[in-house]
């Protein structure tokens, strides 16, 4: 797999992604509890709807981010690529993903080159 730095992201906004990269994981759990046999029916309900909720708003900024940085930045795109940010040194990496899709879990299909 072939991958390079392209690009580095200023501190806040490696916060932002790692923000919503934390939540959006996080929901995602959230999400498993519903199986939960401790949940009545209503409760089940109601975290549902709050989960699709809040995963719909921070897939929204996550998506968005995307969109932006690489127009901002001019960062190279490739076929089959995808950028990843590394959270500790805020460099942005093009990685080629050999016609998989973005798997890292650091980017959204919408970060794909």
């Amino acid at each position: 797999m072939k991958r390079e730095i392209v690009g580095k992201v200023t501190e806040d906004e490696k916060r932002e992604i790692r923000r919503l990269y934390e939540r959006r994981c996080a929901l995602k759990e959230l999400y498993i509890t519903l199986a939960s046999p401790y949940l009545s029916e209503e409760e089940r309900k109601v975290l549902y709807e709050k989960i699709c909720d809040d995963m719909e708003r921070t897939i929204s900024q996550y998506d968005d981010w995307w969109r932006q940085m690489p127009e901002k930045y001019s960062w190279k795109r490739m076929e089959n690529g995808c950028w990843t940010v590394n959270f500790e040194t805020n460099e942005v990496y093009l990685e080629d993903q050999e016609g998989d899709s973005c798997k890292t879990g650091i980017c959204s299909g919408l970060s794909c080159a």
